[in-house]
């Protein structure tokens, strides 16, 4: 039997950018329900915890800078 590959959360440096959303806080990383972005503090760029992404494209939709893909 052959797996699907995982999805790939790929957050774009150049797009991303914390300061312009609210208080600092990415508001991908808080519509995440399984927590797989991860903002150590405000005003830092978000990660990404490969583990727990289910590669479901939310955080994309909720990103106001189009910064958030899933490949």
């Amino acid at each position: 039997m052959e797996v699907a590959p995982m999805a790939v959360v790929n957050i774009d440096r150049d797009k991303c950018r914390p300061e312009r959303c609210e208080s600092g806080v990415c508001a991908a990383t808080s519509s995440c329900t399984w927590r797989a972005l991860e903002q150590g503090r405000p005003f830092v760029p978000p990660s990404v915890d490969t583990n727990s992404c289910l590669g479901c494209f939310r955080c994309t939709l909720f990103c106001p800078h189009q910064a958030i893909s899933v490949l």
